[in-house]
Formats: C-alpha cells, sequence, structure tokens
C-alpha cells in the first residue's frame, strides 16, 4: 500500500449483502492502516443548513478595512498525509482587512456576506482565501486561522505560537 494512492473495498453487511466502497485514500500504511474520503465530492447546499452563523467575536474597530474583495472563497487545507481541501465559504464580499495595534500588523481578510457552505470555528487553522478586488486583480492569502465564525467571518494571517486577543 502506498499514502495518496486511491483504493476501494469489498465489504459485507450484517445480512451477508456484499458490496464495494466508493475509492478512498490510503491515509496511513503502517501495520494498522487507515483510509478515508479527504475531499468532498458533494459540498455545497447539503452542508448551508448545517453552518449556522453565530455572532461576531470579534471588535470590528480593531482592524483597518484596506481594500474591498468581491468572489471570495475560503477553503481549509488538509494536513498531510491527507490530500485535499473544505470549501468553507464561496461567493463572499468583503474587505482585506489589517489590526489597527501591534507590530507587525497583522494581515487578513473581512467576509460580511457569502455563502457558508461548511462549518467552521474561531481557531481553525490551514486557512486559505482569495478573492478579485475591485481592479479584478486576485488576491489570495495562505496560512490564516479563523479569528471569528460568525458574520462577519474574520481570519488572520497564522505565526507560530500566535495569540490574538482581539
Amino acid at each position: 500500500m502506498k499514502v495518496h494512492a486511491r483504493y476501494c473495498a469489498v465489504a459485507e453487511t450484517e445480512d451477508g449483502k456484499k458490496f464495494v466502497t466508493l475509492w478512498m485514500f490510503c491515509l496511513d500504511n503502517s501495520n494498522t492502516p487507515r483510509f478515508g474520503r479527504t475531499v468532498s465530492m458533494l459540498h455545497g447546499n447539503s452542508e448551508a443548513q448545517a453552518a449556522v452563523a453565530t455572532p461576531a467575536i470579534v471588535d470590528e474597530s480593531n482592524y483597518i478595512r484596506l481594500a474591498p474583495l468581491h468572489n471570495i472563497t475560503i477553503s481549509q487545507l488538509f494536513p498531510p498525509p491527507a490530500i485535499g481541501q473544505k470549501i468553507l465559504i464561496e461567493n463572499g464580499v468583503g474587505y482585506i482587512i489589517e489590526t489597527r495595534i501591534g507590530t507587525s500588523h497583522l494581515m487578513g481578510i473581512e467576509v460580511v456576506d457569502g455563502d457558508y457552505v461548511s462549518k467552521f470555528y474561531r481557531g481553525m487553522k490551514n486557512i486559505i482565501a482569495s478573492g478579485r478586488t475591485d481592479n479584478g486583480e486576485l488576491y489570495s492569502r495562505q496560512h490564516m486561522t479563523v479569528i471569528s465564525a460568525g458574520r462577519p467571518a474574520v481570519f488572520y494571517n497564522s505565526f507560530h505560537n500566535e495569540s490574538y486577543h482581539i
């Protein structure tokens, strides 16, 4: 077995009917192998109802809106050995932001509207974001952390041993 290779499993139900699973990735090829589907093939509106907005936990006076962003997509990358990403927000509208205090200022993205298609929560890491500026230029950030999972949703760049008090 190879990590990241695709496999199918043949199994049997309790009443003896055989079936074949959809393909899965090998996530761990040790003595106790693990398999899984780390890429959601069914993301979208089916999860939208589960992504209920929570009250914003961030004080908007603590950051500055630098420029508007449109068509924002926010995703979480799965850490190795998993493959893929989970889309959290699509069709977002918001801003490029930076903190008002602190050196160096933390850069991030605020999403004020959009389709919340998956659950996410404060502290989630490995967040990537992309959007378009008013000029149509692509803007993207990686290595972000969820600061607020409400409306607005706020994401800042991650640093090792970070501590956000916003």
